[in-house]
């Protein structure tokens, strides 16, 4: 017999009302459409639930990296080290204006003249923080700091002019008096930025207290990253664990090792030259070097000009492998932190910057005459990039799971809770139609005559255990087939899409609900094909799922899991730092009980 679900006919159909609806995804749902449309009559089924850890991960293939520790009371402490290789963004690369070649090749009477004698002025460490620049209604601030994020109409500072007015005509928009001189905006006819050009940024991806001192530290690798496994021919990919440890032996200098803390500002510096043709503009005052808030640190000058600035032309910059194998890379740790916190850097953009003078000649436009030949102190910068694919994370269990988690662990007690958590987390496994006792309900399913709807899985948050605990909350679980690593048939389908952050297939959803107080109360994942391919024939095996917490449902990626168990696992979920705790299938509180939810039409 054959199973239909009408979520597909109704999917265009929800896509046009999420279009205009102004409710938040974690809202959107059956509210939507009227259940009287389609939805006749509803039933539960049983399911079962175990815990699984994670202990050792695959690290080298991973969408982010982590910095720094995280902890929480319920499932322990992790310590995060970051291991990269670095790169060169040209062969062969010229320092100064001319090749090392050139210089050498010159005939000069004046043997100072014929040398660049390029030298390091300042080399900088430069890791990226990643920001948020939404800006939904184009009135020039982004939505973290606009008092009403969909119209240019608002006033965010508060004096009287709008938000798209003060952008437009060089006034701060989150600034009542612009210039400080005592007057609003409003009123004052003579204002002058201070700082015209400057951006606001909302920083993402720091967890935990990020207004603290503590020390960074960045050592030179001595082990060779490879890209290749010297074990499989070189024909796959070396691959990198989170268990792998660098620091201790294969490290042989230290390039920074010092106090920080974080400037969620932009940067500013360098000031521009003056232009003596624009006698009414004063350019020294005009900043020249505008970056991105991020962590900007020194480096030891006179390492990199005696192995990069000094080696111009020599065999260290013929080829990638010549190079890497000469500066085989960074490891960069925290310590002294006060209290957890934990980095998560854009490490794509991360560079080492080399500030350098050198001697550029100057001809004098004759060429064959020498002897009015003059050199001109100029500057350069020569930058080092980030290898983009030979890069891992070093990820250490510091402190173990609370022992109720440990206890789940076991799979012999009644799951009354389902904890969840993830890096070196905990991930469950779930089994429809089966309940703790062993019996299966899935052949007598197969037996009704029913067309289904819509199938749920809900899984309610325990907010007791939550608020005693104060874990900071996923807002998106992830569920897929625990065989193949594949997204389930709801996920693929699932075509929708809102203006909210990651609104993404807003159907198959795994969006955190909240209440009026702002508090997730549970997660709500559709999988109504799943559930029809499964009825749609006899033989369909009834796979297990696997859930966990994510940063990105759209990318399914997975990598490998080792210990304490060989599995596949989402990238997403590894790099994602969060937990919960959620009611079991066999909770106390019944009516909040994790079960498959099925809303049907009898056909007879």
């Amino acid at each position: 017999m054959t199973f239909l679900n009408k979520t597909q006919i109704f999917a265009v159909l929800f896509i046009a009302l999420t279009a205009s609806c102004s409710k938040d995804f974690s809202d959107v749902g059956r509210s939507v459409l009227p259940d009287d449309m389609y939805l006749s009559s509803r039933t539960t089924y049983p399911l079962t639930l175990t815990h699984h850890s994670i202990d050792v991960f695959r690290t080298d293939n991973l969408p982010l990296y982590q910095l720094g520790t995280y902890q929480d009371p319920i499932f322990g402490s992790t310590e995060a080290v970051f291991n990269t290789q670095l790169t060169l963004s040209s062969l062969n690369p010229s320092f100064g204006s001319v090749s090392q070649s050139s210089e050498d090749e010159r005939e000069h009477t004046d043997e100072s003249l014929k040398q660049e004698q390029e030298t390091v002025t300042a080399v900088w460490l430069e890791i990226p923080f990643f920001n948020n620049q939404n800006d939904a209604d184009g009135d020039g601030v982004i939505d973290t700091f606009d008092v009403d994020s969909t119209t240019i109409e608002s006033d965010s500072d508060g004096d009287g002019l709008t938000d798209i007015y003060e952008s437009r005509n060089g006034l701060n928009p989150l600034e009542q008096d612009t210039d400080g001189d005592g007057i609003l905006d409003a009123d004052d006819e003579d204002t002058t930025h201070p700082d015209l050009g400057t951006n606001q940024y909302d920083i993402d991806s720091l967890f935990g207290n990020h207004d603290q001192t503590f020390h960074l530290k960045i050592e030179k690798l001595s082990y060779f990253l490879r890209e290749l496994d010297l074990d499989d021919n070189f024909e796959k990919t070396q691959a990198y664990y989170s268990d792998r440890e660098f620091m201790q032996n294969f490290t042989d200098g230290v390039f920074f090792d010092d106090q920080i803390t974080i400037n969620k500002n932009e940067l500013t510096f360098n000031y521009k030259e003056d232009d003596p043709d624009t006698e009414d503009v004063d350019e020294t005052e005009l900043i020249e070097t505008r970056l991105s808030p991020r962590i900007r640190v020194p480096l030891t000058p006179s390492f990199f000009q005696e192995n990069i600035l000094d080696l111009e032309g020599e065999e260290e910059f013929s080829s990638l492998n010549s190079f890497k194998t000469h500066l085989r890379g960074l490891v960069i740790s925290t310590s002294n932190l006060q209290s957890p916190l934990l980095l998560l850097l854009n490490f794509d953009a991360a560079q080492i910057n080399i500030e350098y003078t050198y001697k550029k000649l100057d001809n004098n436009d004759t060429s064959e005459d020498l002897t009015d030949d003059t050199v001109e102190d100029t500057d350069g910068v020569f930058t080092i990039p980030f290898a983009p694919r030979v890069r891992s994370n070093t990820i250490i269990r510091t402190t173990g799971f609370s022992s109720p988690v440990v206890e789940a662990l076991t799979n012999t007690q009644p799951v009354t809770r389902a904890y969840l958590k993830g890096g070196l987390g905990v991930f469950n496994e779930i089994e429809l139609f089966k309940d703790a006792e062993g019996n299966d309900y899935l052949e007598s399913f197969r037996e009704n005559t029913w067309l289904i709807n819509e199938a749920n899985l809900i899984f309610y948050v325990d907010r007791l255990a939550m608020d005693a605990a104060d874990l900071q909350e996923p807002y998106r679980l992830y569920l897929y087939n625990a065989e193949t690593g594949e997204p389930l048939t709801d996920h693929l389908i699932d075509v929708t899409n809102s203006s909210k952050r990651s609104g993404n297939k807003i159907i198959h959803s795994g969006y955190a609900v909240k209440n009026d107080n702002d508090e997730i109360t549970s997660y709500k994942i559709r999988i109504t094909e799943h559930l029809s391919n499964i009825l749609r024939e006899e033989t369909a095996e009834n796979t297990k799922l696997r859930l966990v917490v994510s940063s990105d449902i759209n990318n399914t990626a997975t990598t490998s899991v080792i210990l304490p168990d060989e599995i596949i696992i989402p990238s997403s979920s590894l790099v994602n730092p969060f937990g919960t705790i959620l009611h079991g299938p066999e909770s106390e509180n019944e009516a909040m009980r994790v079960m498959l939810e099925i809303f049907y039409t009898d056909i007879n």
